[in-house]
């Protein structure tokens, strides 16, 4: 609910958009009385500015934008990329987010109860975020001011190809693009992803290109259009005539050559939390026993090992295996992938308990 964020609302930043908003109409009257000869090229510039803070730097939009469009609407990722954009008007105490959990819908299942029973741990869920997107949105994780970070991963997570459709509406790069640039465009080469990497550059200059999406959702509410991603809530449902073809594309997307490039983000990110000396901790994910097959079993010993691998080269790093942790049986998930229930409280607390008590190694 949008109302239990109401306290935490950066005013800050609100003041600073009404101070930019009325600075701009100030030069535009000015303009219009004065006999500057640059007055007929700066004026469209100024609307194009004044619409932009009205649209997309003003808290009031993005809550109108997040209550009146459903992942129906517009999409899991995009709903949850309209979450985000509003949060970052928001101001939590350090004190509140001593441990955040990120990650995908997995995360949000496993730690979601858990983190409404502790005012220190926070959960921040997007739909099929991956090691990519975490690097894309590390400053915006990094504002949360946590002392742990908890990653819920397995080859679920990285033995998937990096999605730039999904990347491209992610938080904005600026000119930190081009530090990425190169490996982004091995990505669209490889996966024929090259429009996506080009409406990822469009969108950093032309956010109401980026948020296309809104509008488009907006308009498809406004005329009654069917719901375009109503199918996507019964994507994972264990239950029905379609497992076996659920199962089957499950495995068609796990591909060990997707592993590396996950991997090099993954760093990428490990690299920025370092610096800001934020301690990771990496969970070995899971997901129902329906899904385990030889190839699942080979590439979860592949990723297990490469995550082990990190954290034995990362000081900043902890890797907890699936060995160490309570293990989730087909009873405890409402779908293929996400788990319910009481276990899964025991399971965050678990991990906390471990973070705190750490084993001494011999």
């Amino acid at each position: 609910m949008i109302s239990n964020y109401i306290h935490y609302i950066n005013y800050i930043m609100v003041f600073a958009w009404i101070f930019s908003v009325s600075a701009i109409i100030f030069i535009f009257k000015w303009l219009g009385k004065s006999q500057f000869k640059w007055s007929p090229f700066l004026k469209p510039i100024l609307i194009i500015i004044l619409i932009r803070l009205i649209l997309f730097d003003n808290i009031v939009s993005w809550i109108c934008y997040h209550t009146l469009l459903t992942p129906s609407d517009i999409g899991f990722r995009q709903r949850d990329t309209i979450t985000q954009e509003f949060k970052k008007f928001l101001k939590y105490p350090a004190s509140e987010s001593k441990y955040l959990a990120i990650g995908s819908s997995q995360t949000g299942a496993v730690y979601g109860e858990y983190s409404k029973l502790h005012k220190d741990f926070r959960k921040i869920e997007m739909s099929g975020l991956g090691p990519l997107d975490m690097y894309l949105y590390r400053n915006y994780f990094a504002g949360y001011k946590p002392k742990y970070i908890l990653l819920y991963l397995s080859e679920f997570d990285l033995a998937r190809l990096p999605d730039l459709n999904l990347a491209k509406i992610s938080a904005s790069q600026k000119f930190s693009l081009f530090e990425i640039f190169n490996d982004l465009y091995e990505i669209s080469i490889k996966y024929n992803t090259g429009i996506a990497l080009k409406e990822m550059i469009a969108g950093e200059f032309f956010p109401e290109y980026k948020y296309s999406f809104i509008f488009k959702g907006l308009v498809n509410k406004l005329f009654s259009k069917d719901k375009e991603f109503e199918s996507q809530r019964t994507e994972a449902m264990i239950e029905g005539e379609h497992l076996n073809k659920r199962i089957n594309d499950f495995n068609a997307k796990l591909n060990k050559e997707e592993i590396d490039v996950n991997i090099k983000f993954l760093k990428k990110f490990l690299d920025f939390c370092a610096g800001k000396k934020i301690f990771v901790v990496i969970v070995e994910g899971q997901y129902h026993p329906l899904l385990y097959n030889e190839k699942t079993l080979m590439l979860n010993k592949i990723v297990h090992d490469k995550l082990k691998e990190i954290a034995d080269n990362y000081s900043c790093v902890k890797f907890i295996p699936r060995a160490q942790t309570i293990e989730f049986t087909k009873d405890d998930y409402r779908d293929l992938y996400h788990v319910t229930g009481q276990k899964r409280n025991d399971f965050a607390g678990q991990i906390i308990e471990i973070i705190n008590n750490p084993i001494k190694k011999k």
